[in-house]
């Protein structure tokens, strides 16, 4: 019988070394659903925790888990919770929307590696005033280890205003935090502690506070893709105690992990299946042969954007971020509005009212950010002075005109309608192309495009009804027009306030007759009216860009004249 056994045992021994090879010898460029598929059968005894793992925790501290504690006590198991997310009385919290998180939480509570871990501890604490929003769980794997895993931002209003507070204070979460890993990191055991997004922050502070003997058991600390610690708030000395023990990982159009960037040894750039922004969700991140897919440096689009942010938060004090942030949300929580989920355009309307009642400095700190984004860029590496840069915006409002002049000379019935035609066929066009894009980009996933599908379907069916109605194509037309006319006359008005040469202020106001006089004229007038009013307008318009076209050339002409004037008095 002993012999028997001992057989049985080192067959399972050489069953676990199959399961643990299927695992290193996966296909390249998995998806972390894949790694968890793959890693199933495979226990933490047999295969130690990897950073995909800390991965995989931190997607199950996004889901409300506390339906499992109601109704399993206060220890249950992964597995437990299997048919309650099936189910939806276990619901992710998660800004954004799901990224693939769900199929990631169901396969890990039918796995022998994830299902048989217990839940400890479970923290869920919401608050207005004062702002929280603050999440954590234990993971605990019998005599091997624990993982404490804080969440990221869920869609409470709260709980984005405590990620801008981090910029002039210490949140409540951060405390939160802070007390959570002090009361549960016990001496005698493994200990790891991660989060993602906000709950990077939180691990990363709270790894900062344990005692010297508690961190002797932190085997790591997972920054996943998490925000550092403000200078001004918390000593980033605090940080170098534990760097040795941080591993931090960011994706490779990373945003949110730069913000107050920490400097960390053991930094990782993950490859993403997604684009932009949403590489941030971890459900996007590769595996490569049960390892993290790694790149060696961060995409250069998005540095533009860092640094634009970083420029942004450090153009006002400590008191500055305070008073904006404060007022911001304040206007954010219009109509008693809690949850980004709630958001509607009668909100948004409400919203821009709200705004307009602040004060002029939150007005001008919300404002420096799209004209930064607009403008930094093509003012950035340029060494031409601000003189030039406007020579430029001139020229281009000079064509502008010269080619809306052209439209208006030529706007018969014709084209009005083949334009409005063209500009819905672009519209499928690019709307297929993005479908498709995605489609090769996410191998065949359909999360994130639905929308896009219903969009392309709602415009070829608009298409086919303006084909069919009568007159319905010019409706639309001149409607289209009408709109765009009126915004480039208030436009107009805008340059005209900012403009100080008396030449172009009297050419912003005629643009400005001109424009609304084009746009209510789409609005209102018959077919044969607007023929011969968008022909007069569209004359003018084009007068107009050939005086700017003329004045510009003359400029230009002196310029020179006088550059070479002055190297011949150098000489």
């Amino acid at each position: 019988m002993g012999k028997f056994s001992a057989r049985k045992r080192l067959n399972r021994l050489k069953e676990f070394d199959r399961e643990l090879e299927a695992v290193t010898l996966q296909k390249k460029e998995s998806t972390l659903y894949d790694y968890v598929k793959w890693v199933a059968d495979v226990g933490f005894e047999t295969m130690p925790l990897k950073e995909a793992d800390a991965l995989v925790l931190c997607v199950i501290a996004y889901f409300d888990l506390q339906p499992a504690f109601n109704e399993f006590g206060s220890e249950p198991t992964l597995s437990d919770c299997s048919l309650l997310v099936r189910t939806g009385a276990i619901k992710l919290k998660i800004t954004g929307g799901d990224m693939g998180n769900t199929r990631i939480m169901e396969e890990a509570c039918k796995s022998r590696r994830y299902g048989s871990l217990k839940l400890k501890d479970y923290v869920d604490i919401a608050s207005q005033n004062p702002p929280v929003q603050f999440s954590c769980v234990t993971f605990e794997c019998g005599n091997l280890f624990s993982f404490i895993a804080y969440r990221g931002t869920d869609s409470s209003i709260a709980g984005w205003k405590e990620n801008f507070m981090i910029s002039f204070t210490h949140t409540e979460a951060q405390e939160l935090a802070e007390k959570y890993a002090a009361e549960h990191v016990k001496v005698g055991r493994d200990w790891y502690i991660a989060g993602h997004s906000k709950g990077g922050n939180l691990a990363l502070v709270a790894a900062t506070n344990l005692l010297d003997l508690q961190m002797k058991y932190v085997k790591r600390v997972f920054m996943l893709d998490g925000p550092g610690v403000c200078p001004e708030v918390i000593d980033p000395l605090k940080i170098s105690r534990i760097e040795h023990l941080i591993t931090r990982i960011i994706p490779e159009f990373d945003v949110i992990g730069k913000l107050f960037e920490p400097k960390i040894t053991d930094t990782k750039i993950v490859k993403s299946f997604r684009e932009g922004i949403t590489q941030h969700s971890l459900a996007s991140w590769m595996i490569d042969h049960g390892e993290l897919a790694l790149l060696p440096k961060n995409d250069p689009s998005c540095e533009w954007i860092n640094e634009l942010l970083g420029n942004w938060i450090a153009g006002l004090d400590i008191s500055g971020r305070q008073s904006f942030v404060d007022e911001l949300f304040d206007a954010l929580s219009v109509d008693g509005v809690t949850d980004l989920a709630e958001i509607s355009p009668e909100y948004l309307g409400n919203l821009i009212i709200s705004l307009k009642g602040k004060s002029k400095d939150t007005k001008k700190t919300l404002g420096s950010l799209p004209k930064r984004i607009i403008f930094d860029d093509i003012l950035k590496g340029s060494n031409s002075d601000a003189p030039e840069t406007l020579k430029h915006l001139e020229l281009l409002t000079a064509a502008a005109l010269c080619a809306g002049g052209i439209i208006m000379a030529a706007a018969s019935k014709s084209i009005l309608e083949v334009a409005t035609v063209a500009l819905i066929v672009i519209l499928i066009c690019l709307e297929l192309f993005i479908i498709v894009r995605r489609l090769i980009m996410d191998h065949g996933r359909s999360e994130g495009i639905k929308e896009r599908i219903i969009i392309t379907l709602g415009l070829a069916a608009l298409l086919t009804v303006l084909f069919v109605k009568e007159n319905a194509l010019f409706i639309l037309g001149s409607t289209l027009f009408g709109i765009l006319f009126l915004g480039l006359g208030f436009s107009a008005i805008d340059r005209f306030r900012k403009e100080m040469r008396t030449f172009f202020k009297v050419l912003n106001i005629v643009e400005f007759v001109l424009a609304v006089a084009a746009g209510i004229c789409f609005l209102v007038f018959s077919r044969n009216l607007i023929r011969w009013a968008s022909l007069v307008s569209g004359i003018m318009m084009i007068t107009d860009a050939v005086l700017r076209f003329v004045l510009l050339g003359v400029r230009f002409v002196y310029s020179k004249v006088r550059m070479k004037t002055k190297k011949k008095d150098k000489e």
